[in-house]
């Protein structure tokens, strides 16, 4: 554990260098910010989708970071083939649907990293987790679905599979 006078000495180091980072003692800031009778900003949307393995699965959170460089698309967390095309078909389903693609270059994160995620049922949650990556809501939202590169969503299979885990393990869904 770190002391909570290097927590905020570290966090202000990664802040000036423009690190983006996570405060690892929220407790402290928390009690701090009800105290001080300030509001704690709120979280972006968090987008979850499902990774079928056999007649189960696994609820898989799909993070998403806008940052400076060169404008591109990486997916990270062990995310197979089909999973890093969806980056293709996720960026001509926007902006054949008339929306805007973010013009920074942007992180997709599934989450857990160890865990093997397969097929393009993970499509609809990443141009979600791109659209909603600036909106601020305490919000949880489990999508699944396949993009067609006009915008048209497409069913995928083992959503009925998905139901039970999403609501053993979320409580505001």
């Amino acid at each position: 554990t770190v002391s909570i006078e290097k927590s905020e000495y570290i966090s202000a180091l990664l802040k000036r260098r423009g690190i983006p980072h996570t405060v690892l003692n929220a407790k402290y800031h928390e009690k701090e910010a009800e105290i001080n009778g300030t509001k704690l900003p709120e979280r972006p949307v968090e987008i979850y989708s499902f990774t079928p393995f056999g007649y189960e699965g696994n609820i898989v959170q799909v993070e998403t970071d806008l940052r400076r460089g060169i404008p591109a698309v990486d997916i990270v967390g062990l995310a197979d083939s089909a999973i890093k095309e969806s980056r293709e078909r996720m960026r001509s389903a926007i902006l054949n649907s008339g929306l805007d693609f973010p013009p920074e270059r942007v992180l997709i994160n599934l989450s857990p990293a160890d865990l093997k995620k397969e097929g393009a049922g993970f499509d609809l949650a990443i141009a979600l987790a791109v659209l909603c990556a600036k909106e601020k809501s305490e919000r949880k939202i489990l999508v699944m679905g396949e993009l067609e590169l006009n915008g048209t969503i497409r069913p995928v299979k083992s959503v009925h599979a998905a139901v039970r885990p999403w609501k053993g393990e979320s409580p505001n869904a």
